[in-house]
């Protein structure tokens, strides 16, 4: 199978804001300010930014190829999302073994789930 090259989507401004908005939500809800009760919402408008420009990427293939190859595509992000995800897991683990050692033998799993995705299901079936 040859990986082609990923279909460029133009910059848009307001996507960047979008995800300026839904950061500082998501921060200021875990951080506990109190005018922001709904913050955790930037979850779900990461969601939505993330299905938009997926869709987009995917339509923009259609119309240049005419089909879509699912397997390519999600080679393509799986190349541009791993290599940030491994790195963010082992920092985790490093820093878990220095704050906590006790509690890596038990995060082993969890590190384990969450590079393949997996993590939620993990977490409902242990």
């Amino acid at each position: 199978m040859t990986l082609r090259r990923e279909a460029h989507l133009p910059y848009m401004p307001g996507i960047d804001a979008l995800r300026a908005v839904a950061v500082l939500a998501v921060f200021f809800y875990h951080v506990g300010v109190s005018w922001m009760p709904g913050g955790f919402l930037g979850v779900d408008v990461f969601f939505v930014i993330s299905g938009y420009l997926i869709t987009a990427l995917l339509v923009k293939e259609f119309a240049r190829n005419g089909f879509v190859d699912v397997a390519a595509f999600w080679m393509r992000r799986a190349r541009r999302l791993l290599p940030a995800v491994a790195v963010m897991i082992a920092a985790t683990m490093v820093v878990a073994a220095i704050v906590v050692p006790t509690e890596v033998p038990s995060l082993r799993g969890d590190a384990v789930a969450s590079l393949l995705y997996v993590n939620n299901w993990h977490l409902v079936f242990t």
